[in-house]
């Protein structure tokens, strides 16, 4: 993957009563982690048919209010994964639910490659978290 063709967007919907307990982010066959997204929602429900992509024409989660719907500016970048990395293998979405008081459930995901992905985020200042996998 690289600027000709890669990762161009991570779509879910997860049902959840309290959005903000949820860390959320994409591991890569190759080992590399993305956040998507990391406690955003001030206690909302539900992401619905949300969708991170580097266009993120929706903005940020943190200028949003859950329910999130639309396609949204993810934490981390994306651009990250389209770093001359192999995409065959296993994807995984991670989930964790920072507060044991609810349950909630993943009901969709997808990712979606395409030609010329968007490399940087068009209006994105946030602190970026990316690391690495070893084996």
């Amino acid at each position: 993957m690289n600027a000709d063709y890669g990762l161009s967007k991570v779509c879910f919907t997860i049902f959840h009563p309290r959005v903000s307990d949820l860390k959320v982010w994409l591991l890569s066959p190759a080992g590399t982690e993305v956040w998507l997204t990391n406690r955003n929602g001030n206690n909302g429900v539900n992401f619905e048919t949300t969708c991170f992509s580097n266009s993120g024409f929706s903005g940020t989660l943190q200028q949003a209010d859950a329910p999130f719907s639309g396609d949204f500016v993810p934490d981390g970048r994306l651009n990250f994964f389209n770093d001359g990395q192999n995409p065959n293998g296993i994807w995984y979405l991670i989930i964790r639910d920072l507060s044991k008081n609810f349950k909630g459930r993943v009901n969709d995901f997808s990712i979606i490659f395409s030609e010329k992905p968007l490399m940087d985020p068009l209006s994105h200042c946030d602190v970026q978290w990316h690391h690495k996998i070893f084996s």
